[in-house]
């Protein structure tokens, strides 16, 4: 499970580069926003996309999204309960039971390889 309440930013941004170096050592990981209660991040893993996260302490909000072409075609989040928006139709909500962070980095991880991508 992902108790986004207890981490600060600080700490959640600490657990994501732990998870982005188990998964894409090579990585490029982009802190877009750092503030109190929320963050944006992106991982590069090549040229052709990256994985933007969001967490939201406050509000229990989490999301990871894989971006091919500024379009999303798979993604993780809890907005309405925790869901996958699949690879064969992205814009589809199919519930999840709530994930913990490294499975997020593996339904991310196990995508990327289906598109050989990395």
């Amino acid at each position: 499970m992902i108790d986004v309440r207890q981490y600060t930013t600080s700490k959640f941004l600490i657990k994501i580069k732990k998870q982005v170096e188990k998964y894409w050592p090579d990585a490029r990981l982009n802190v877009r926003s750092l503030r109190l209660n929320s963050t944006k991040i992106r991982v590069y893993f090549n040229q052709e996309g990256f994985v933007e996260i969001f967490y939201a302490q406050k509000s229990a909000k989490f999301s990871f999204a894989l971006i091919l072409k500024q379009e999303r075609v798979f993604g993780i989040d809890n907005s309405r309960g925790w869901h996958i928006h699949p690879l064969d139709n992205p814009g589809k909500h199919e519930p999840i039971e709530e994930p913990d962070l490294n499975l997020c980095f593996k339904f991310i991880h196990e995508t990327i390889d289906k598109l050989s991508l990395h």
